[in-house]
């Protein structure tokens, strides 16, 4: 009886580390913490439609000094 609960544990772990190594495979339903998305994986991940691109306000003195480009570029 023993051996029959240690080994429905050990196929329930080595089946749940699968599916958690996994997750494109099976598609990915909700967004990471923290990943990079690109913009088409953004919107479909989030259900947003992004149509503007504004600039970081920290950022805009690097913009007018000429050391980053603006956002348009």
């Amino acid at each position: 009886m023993r051996r029959n609960w240690v080994t429905f544990f050990s196929v329930a772990l080595t089946f749940s580390l699968v599916l958690s190594i996994m997750p494109g495979a099976f598609g990915q339903t909700k967004p990471i913490p923290g990943e990079t998305y690109n913009l088409s994986e953004y919107q479909r991940l989030f259900g947003k439609k992004i149509s503007q691109f504004n600039e970081a306000p920290d950022l805009s003195n690097l913009v007018k000094q000429k050391k980053l480009l603006p956002v348009k570029k």
